[in-house]
């Protein structure tokens, strides 16, 4: 007969716990206890995974996985705080409603816990973030939700609005919105689970229990970016501000007699405000803040990035971001590269043994290359092209790089002013040029022998964008690839005056803006 075994006890997302797994490793390594490798390799694990259930992050600052390790914690008064800042967010705003569980078939989803900390400008913690979010991934789409896509901020726009800033001398003022998704109403009927350490104030009858009923959106809902962007773009537009028809984040309006810009731009919850009258940003920030929470200061750091200003310029670079990187790979006590790389990866056939950290490395160096730093941007999509299959080689390759970014790492871009004239902002803006720059290596691959483009695209000699990238087709001339190379800007330019346009709030660009 077959033989019964117990069932494991798991979480709801179908994990062992760490005792669980701790048990299943002490009895793989005692049953293979004549094998001493492995039996160390499995006890290193066990021990690995059961070192501590919540990681340090500095001295009085911890980061638990669950509610049952914040009781541990060395900040559990901070954690407990935390937790009641959020539950009290959810009353205030009235984000759901407690009910007995329906009669018919509905969907319920489960609870996750999100414990996480923000870290300020110089990479220290600052802030600890609890978030109860629903398992969105069990929606279903016409069910649960009929939309969930969300606009964000293009990187071009954002240093299109840096450069007109810089010019203009306007005052910038970056804001947060708290508890942002709490904000945006429900537009359909969804039930999740009690989260944990929650204590309803109803009693289910015999055979019920009781669900929370979302009158909110929530963190986790499939639909709840869409839900705020939808709100938030009321709001800006009931403000007087006008929608760009090319960047749904972007949205401007004249005041002072249709002489003086202001320019506003969304990332998700994060946003930027740009004016030559600071009175007229905190008056429209206040009229805002009335229905959604909000804080706001002088922009100093900013979807990631560091940004400084002075009097005629706007510095931006992401140091801190290189420092967190540096110290997670080890690459702080290594000897510095003055250089990105000195020559071209080859291709690799055999086995890969490093292929994670590869991959782990090359994501902090995408990063690093499309935000503000373009010098790496030429090595970093080459090293992409090994993805699949990289060898210790293209592994040393990667590191160098990110020791070149760490010795470097006050490097960035400046927005500089020109000093134009003209009598109303819109008038200055009409006389910032776009210049763009191409040029492609001929068959410049080895292996597939198609060549690589590269372009970049200044306003008002500020760059704000820059790329690097195989051709597709396998060219025949060098005319042929910088054709292909030219007609890659000519798109990036194309959206670039739509921009522009937007900004003056005309149909077309300026015909002579490039």
């Amino acid at each position: 007969p077959k033989r019964y075994r117990r069932p494991v006890t798991r979480f709801s997302d179908g994990h062992q716990t760490q005792e669980q797994m701790w048990k299943m490793f002490a009895k793989i390594s005692r049953r293979h206890a004549d094998i001493p490798i492995l039996g160390k390799v499995m006890l290193a694990r066990a021990m690995a995974i059961t070192k501590s259930k919540h990681s340090s992050i500095g001295p009085g600052w911890s980061l638990p996985n669950s509610y049952k390790d914040t009781s541990s914690a060395v900040d559990s008064a901070a954690w407990q705080e935390a937790r009641a800042n959020e539950f009290k967010n959810f009353h205030d705003m009235k984000v759901w409603q407690e009910c007995i569980s329906p009669d018919r078939k509905v969907r319920i989803l489960p609870i996750a816990e999100v414990y996480d900390v923000k870290h300020g400008k110089d990479g220290k913690p600052i802030k600890r973030k609890y978030r109860i979010c629903a398992k969105g991934f069990l929606q279903v789409k016409g069910v649960d939700f009929f939309s969930s896509c969300a606009p964000v901020i293009d990187a071009d726009v954002l240093r299109m609005c840096y450069a007109v800033a810089a010019e203009l001398q306007l005052e910038v003022e970056q804001f947060d919105f708290t508890a942002a998704f709490l904000n945006a109403p429900s537009d359909v009927e969804v039930y999740t689970e009690l989260p944990p350490g929650y204590v309803p104030k109803m009693k289910a009858p015999k055979g019920k229990r009781i669900l929370l009923r979302l009158l909110k959106a929530i963190y986790g809902v499939r639909q709840a970016a869409r839900l705020f962007y939808k709100l938030l773009s009321a709001d800006l537009i009931q403000l007087g501000f006008s929608k760009s028809r090319s960047s749904p984040c972007l949205y401007q309006k004249y005041y002072g007699s249709k002489k003086n810009i202001a320019l506003l731009v969304i990332h998700v919850d994060d946003g930027s405000y740009f004016a030559k009258h600071r009175e007229i940003i905190l008056k429209d920030l206040e009229t805002l803040s009335r229905k959604c929470k909000l804080s706001h200061e002088p922009l100093n750091w900013h979807v990631g990035l560091r940004t400084s200003r002075n009097e005629e310029s706007i510095h931006v670079s992401c140091d801190a971001y290189i420092d967190h990187c540096a110290k997670r790979f080890g690459i702080v006590d290594k000897k510095p590269r003055t250089l990105p790389a000195v020559k071209a990866p080859e291709s690799y056939d055999g086995n890969s043994v490093c292929k994670k950290r590869f991959q782990q490395v090359l994501g902090c160096l995408m990063y690093a290359a499309n935000s503000c730093r373009p010098d790496i941007c030429v090595i970093t999509n080459m090293l992409a092209s090994m993805l699949a299959n990289p060898s210790e080689d293209h592994l040393e390759m990667a590191e160098n790089t990110l020791s070149y970014l760490y010795k470097t790492k006050h490097l960035g871009l400046l927005f500089k002013r020109k000093g134009l004239e003209g009598r109303s902002d819109c008038a200055i803006i009409k006389q910032m040029k776009l210049t763009g720059y191409f040029d492609s290596d001929w068959a410049g691959d080895p292996d597939c022998r198609h060549s690589r483009s590269g372009n970049l695209l200044y306003f008002n000699d500020c760059l704000i964008h820059w790329k690097s990238k195989l051709q597709k087709l396998v060219s025949f001339s060098v005319f042929q690839s910088e054709t292909i190379s030219g007609c890659q800007l000519y798109k990036c330019t194309k959206f670039a005056k739509k921009i522009v346009a937007d900004i003056l709030g005309v149909k077309e660009g300026p015909r002579d803006i490039l």
